[in-house]
């Protein structure tokens, strides 16, 4: 009755996950370096891929959540203006409203459907307002399709919205039924906004145009600081377009009409904005490129010598009835097992630290990181890990073939450089 031997024999045949795995735990420190040469290239990979994925994954959802197609901003103003709407940095400015530039004419424009105007301020680390350098957004109830949508709570049965009546973003401390000091107005919170992770809904306080008005008037008198802005003046108007209308045409119009006013047409706007954003991690990606071609090269340097090495065994295994295609699979196995086992560790780690390190990635890139769901994240980690295992086999391939086209003889005498092998 045949029994397997610690050669790793079963009646006359080798084993080969055996002899792999006694192989792998025989030379500790080259099965070592090859796994940590690929545990940090599988790691880096998946977590350049995720941060990426995660960049533009961001960019769209802000640009979906702010639900504009363009933004006519004052021509001087467009940097603040991508700051407020994209960043969710604190600005204000203003351009001639109605009486210069009437929304209505805007809505008569060919596939535009809507448009709402919007006016800036904000608020001052001064006793006269209850919080310091927040957004205070003036908007139109009546028209707007921005901030309304993401009302989560709200008290009283009214439609509309007061003039001293506020809707606040999550990131608001204060809640419904509580108040706000704003220029020594007082406006009563009738609403919270859902969480969208875009600053400028999040962190704002948003009030009818009429109240805001309203405060800029009576902080003459009320307030330790003026604002200096006009009766009539307003931020900005958002427009949204129909399915069938063109953005790129009429932003086109509207700055021939008004040549003083830029209309961002907003999916060109977060393209460029994440091309910029990308632009520290494209270069990443470039180094990480030169230095896997170098790991590759290193790998299969240390796979030659490995095997070379060990010619005296796979002689013998081949004395032993071994075929030319056992001993490649054997030789490319602990490839495979020491390529898979590092990819997956690799991959497990990257992922870890992605997530752990994600709010500290989200100041520094100055956006909201929404990293992709676990599906896009799977798919992900596939790709990375089939990327890595073949990294691992292919320049182990050579070798593997050099070695099982020779004689047993030739390999015992130390002779791979194909004498007496065969074609």
């Amino acid at each position: 009755m045949s029994r397997q031997t610690d050669t790793g024999i079963v009646g006359g045949h080798v084993t080969s996950l055996g002899i792999a795995i006694k192989n792998l735990r025989g030379n500790m420190l080259r099965s070592l370096s090859l796994f940590l040469v690929m545990f940090v290239l599988s790691g880096t990979l998946f977590s350049i891929s995720l941060l990426y994925a995660g960049l533009m994954r961001s960019i769209e959802l802000s640009r979906q959540r702010l639900g504009a197609d363009i933004m006519v901003v004052p021509s001087a103003q467009v940097a603040q203006a991508r700051e407020i709407f994209l960043v969710g940095s604190a600005g204000s400015f203003t351009m001639p409203g109605a009486a210069s530039f009437p929304a209505d004419v805007v809505r008569s424009y060919e596939g535009v459907a809507a448009a709402t105007p919007q006016l800036f301020a904000v608020s001052a680390p001064l006793p006269c307002c209850s919080v310091a350098d927040t957004m205070i957004v003036g908007f139109d109830p009546e028209t707007d399709f921005v901030i309304t949508p993401w009302v989560r709570e709200r008290v009283g049965t009214r439609g509309r919205q007061a003039p001293d009546e506020a809707l606040v973003g999550a990131d608001i401390l204060a809640g419904v039924g509580g108040r706000l000091k704003l220029f020594g107005r007082e406006f009563l919170i009738v609403g919270k906004l859902d969480r969208t992770d875009l600053r400028y809904l999040d962190s704002g306080i948003f009030i009818p145009l009429e109240g805001v008005r309203s405060m800029v008037r009576e902080s003459k008198q009320k307030a330790l600081k003026t604002l200096a802005i006009g009766p009539d003046e307003i931020s900005c108007l958002l427009i949204r377009m129909t399915e069938t209308g063109n953005a790129e045409r009429t932003a086109l119009l509207i700055e021939h009409a008004y040549p003083d006013r830029k209309a961002l047409v907003v999916s060109q706007l977060v393209r460029t904005n994440g091309a910029s954003l990308a632009v520290p991690l494209k270069g990443m990606a470039v180094l990480f490129a030169l230095q896997w071609a170098a790991s590759l090269f290193l790998i299969g340097v240390v796979h030659a010598f490995s095997i070379d090495g060990r010619r005296i065994e796979l002689g013998i295994v081949k004395a032993l009835g071994a075929t030319d295609g056992y001993v490649r699979s054997l030789l490319l196995a602990e490839a495979a097992m020491l390529s898979g086992a590092a990819s997956v560790t690799g991959i497990g780690v990257g992922l870890l630290l992605v997530h752990v390190l994600a709010g500290h990635l989200r100041q520094a890139i100055d956006i909201p990181l929404q990293l992709p769901e676990v599906p896009e994240v799977a798919l992900l980690a596939a790709a990375v890990f089939v990327l890595s295992l073949a990294s691992g086999i292919l320049p182990s391939l050579y070798s593997a073939l050099r070695s099982s086209r020779t004689e047993p003889f030739y390999l015992i005498k130390g002779d791979t450089r194909g004498k007496g092998g065969r074609p």
